[in-house]
């Protein structure tokens, strides 16, 4: 007679809208007796297959949370184009277009200058987690946050970037996208009842969707 041990995954007691499993215990095979008839076999393939389950929706919400963060960061590149046009060429346009040319003459220094003062006023009064390139920032979160960012981050970060790129500031966009991309990807993982480490994998997928 042979026996074998599996681990089988217990579902929390806490009801929640994905079973996420907790606990871990042992369930004990015989290969001479009959699955069917044998409970604690049944429960733990049900387990299984919850967790299964869980899985292939995390999967799911991963690939929105990519495909939202792709045109997440089209928005914020649009909202770059559409300040450098406002700002250099007193224009309402998203055509991209470069401040070279500019027609302000002296007057161009006093543009980047205006656009710092805004969003430092952003940062004050709104989050002071815009500060910042976006890349360190979310890696402070996965380390010491859980993986948890500030939900409004996912409207000043782009907004911010948008004005400090597009008045001429000397940034580049990936930052932000990341940065964008990791809250939305964050703010859905504390809406849902997921650990941290599933909070991370979401995380991840907004910050890779946004820089694809």
């Amino acid at each position: 007679m042979h026996r074998f041990d599996a681990p089988c995954l217990v579902r929390s007691s806490k009801p929640e809208y994905f079973p996420v499993m907790q606990k871990v215990k042992v369930c004990h095979f015989n290969s001479h007796e009959n699955n069917h008839s044998n409970n604690g076999n049944a429960n733990c393939n049900i387990n299984v297959n919850l967790r299964r389950m869980h899985q292939g929706r995390l999967c799911l919400i991963a690939i929105s949370i990519g495909a939202t963060s792709y045109l997440v960061a089209i928005f914020l590149l649009m909202g770059i184009h559409f300040f450098t046009q406002l700002f250099y060429y007193q224009r309402f346009s998203f055509e991209p277009v470069s401040p070279e040319p500019y027609h302000l003459g002296i007057f161009s220094i006093l543009v980047p200058m205006i656009g710092g003062v805004v969003v430092g006023l952003m940062a004050k009064f709104g989050s002071a987690a815009i500060r910042g390139h976006g890349i360190p920032e979310v890696m402070e979160s996965i380390l010491l946050k859980e993986s948890k960012i500030p939900k409004r981050l996912i409207i000043l970060k782009p907004i911010s970037s948008a004005l400090a790129i597009g008045s001429g500031g000397p940034f580049g966009a990936e930052g932000p996208i990341l940065a964008t991309g990791g809250a939305l990807g964050s703010m859905c993982g504390q809406i849902f009842p997921l650990t941290a480490f599933e909070r991370k994998i979401l995380l991840a997928s907004g910050a890779a969707g946004g820089m694809t």
